[in-house]
């Protein structure tokens, strides 16, 4: 069963890419029936794919892109001001204009396929955990604010672990707990130039997902799903039900205005309502639009 996963992308009702905790980037081409590998041999952070068969990702600290639909990947040149940067962030628009970020904050754009890039400023410092665009001007990021460092988290994870007396199989909730007891913040920023500039919309005190369709732009943190409908003028936001969604949540991916998926600690949920409700789990199955294969949780 799928678990711990990281990110979702959602090509067709059919043809689902996820990445879990792991690393491992999984593929299912029938809805959610089966799950296969990609490719186990390459370390991936995080992935973007503009068809089946193309795409980009980072891998082992690069960018590098595909043509055969994750089985080989191929290295982008190196990018400006990302040298020696931990990655953390990539999206595509198409096969050629792109934009990739780092823990150092700065954010990178390619319009010929990672073949050169051009750097940009953005209104805060912190790390790039996020990014999407909606087209190849209007675009979302989201910034770690305030980001304890990792010895602070390690430590009071442990602490965490020996409070519990010392369990087996808790360390991504303890790390996930410590981070939040340690004040990690999140900011939501916006373009509207590709880029170019920045401006910080709003700040939530624990991590956001993103998820951009059209003019609908999503974004979830451990409690809530926010949501405008016109490209981040105006937000509304619901309560994630804890006890319809189970763990720590860490990704989203929205196909229209009401259908999308998010997914954590715990598996995959879905809903057709926007949000209202939600099904799934671990067992997850993915079907055309109008339906999930599950029962109600």
């Amino acid at each position: 069963m799928l678990s711990n996963l990281v990110r979702i992308q959602v090509l067709s009702p059919e043809h689902v890419l996820v990445l879990s905790h792991e690393d491992v980037l999984f593929r299912t081409t029938n809805e959610g029936l089966d799950w296969h590998e990609v490719n186990s041999s390459v370390t991936m952070r995080t992935f973007r794919f503009v068809s089946p068969e193309f795409g980009f990702a980072i891998v082992s600290g690069e960018v590098m892109r595909t043509v055969d639909g994750g089985l080989t990947w191929m290295p982008t040149l190196p990018v400006a001001g990302l040298v020696g940067a931990t990655l953390s962030a990539i999206y595509f628009v198409d096969e050629l204009c792109g934009w990739t970020a780092g823990y150092n904050g700065v954010i990178a754009r390619t319009i010929d396929g990672g073949r050169s890039w051009t750097t940009s400023r953005k209104p805060i410092t912190g790390g790039i955990t996020r990014i999407q665009f909606a087209d190849r001007h209007c675009g979302w990021a989201v910034a770690e604010l305030n980001c304890p460092d990792r010895d602070e988290i390690a430590t009071e994870a442990r602490r965490l672990w020996l409070g519990a007396g010392k369990p087996s199989g808790t360390e991504d909730s303890n790390w996930f707990e410590a981070e939040r007891s340690c004040r990690r913040t999140s900011g939501l920023l916006q373009t509207s130039d590709g880029g170019a500039h920045w401006e910080l919309v709003w700040v939530t005190p624990e991590p956001i997902g993103l998820s951009v369709n059209a003019n609908n732009v999503f974004a979830v943190d451990q409690h809530r799903l926010f949501q405008s409908s016109d490209r981040g003028v105006r937000w509304s936001s619901r309560e994630i039900p804890k006890k319809r969604v189970d763990g720590e949540l860490w990704c989203i991916h929205f196909t229209s205005e009401h259908v999308g998926w998010i997914g954590g600690l715990f598996g995959v949920y879905g809903t057709t309502t926007g949000g209202a409700s939600w099904l799934g789990g671990q067992a997850l199955q993915l079907t055309a639009c109008s339906t999930l294969m599950l029962a109600p949780i």
